[in-house]
């Protein structure tokens, strides 16, 4: 496969299509979406795992304007893992992909939580469910909302989401950035705390 190194989408070859030429192949957040030469990257998938999996489709308000959304928002529901788990979420894994839209019009960016497990352990089962999702979530933004480096000059600690962040990528996440997706997906109002 041939993916670009900017956003991670899946390169197609072009057929002098005039969509193709404008960089449909990226995401809008891509660096290179209007580059005249895409910089991509060869990956062969070595194996299979059937596991467990929990989608979090993501609304276009938090995915298109603030790039340190998905990086901070990965490192929040890890940070919300633990704090239901009561221990490190390390079996777990999540990613950021683009996958079909509930709809069925199209594609939405999303969250995917995967066990690493073979077969999965069985948490991902539970936690499909509408409140126990929100209970992760509403931990995740008690925790950041809370933290007191938000009255620091700091994007985060190391009491809220920095272990839990990509460490090539740390200095893409926002405990603010996560505060603030992490109340438009709990459905909080800009004026209204959480309970």
């Amino acid at each position: 496969f041939t993916v670009c190194e900017g956003c991670g989408k899946l390169q197609h070859k072009a057929n002098g299509r005039k969509e193709e030429r404008q960089g449909w192949q990226h995401r809008p957040w891509c660096r290179y979406r209007n580059a005249r030469d895409a910089r991509v990257r060869q990956i062969a998938l070595t194996h299979t795992l059937e596991t467990q999996g929990l989608v979090l489709y993501l609304p276009p308000s938090i995915t298109l304007a603030d790039s340190f959304a998905l990086p901070s928002l990965v490192a929040a529901l890890k940070v919300g893992l633990r704090q239901v788990l009561g221990g490190d979420p390390d079996h777990l894994e999540i990613i950021k992909s683009s996958v079909p839209n509930p709809r069925g019009d199209g594609v939405s960016e999303a969250l995917i939580v995967h066990d690493q497990i073979p077969g999965g352990t069985g948490y991902l089962t539970d936690w499909a469910q509408p409140e126990q999702l929100h209970r992760i979530l509403a931990e995740a933004w008690n925790v950041v909302a809370t933290c007191e480096c938000r009255n620091d000059a700091r994007q985060s600690c190391d009491q809220c989401l920095l272990p839990y962040a990509n460490p090539t990528g740390i200095d893409t996440v926002s405990r603010a950035s996560a505060e603030t997706h992490l109340a438009t997906l709990l459905g909080f109002d800009k004026d209204e705390d959480a309970e």
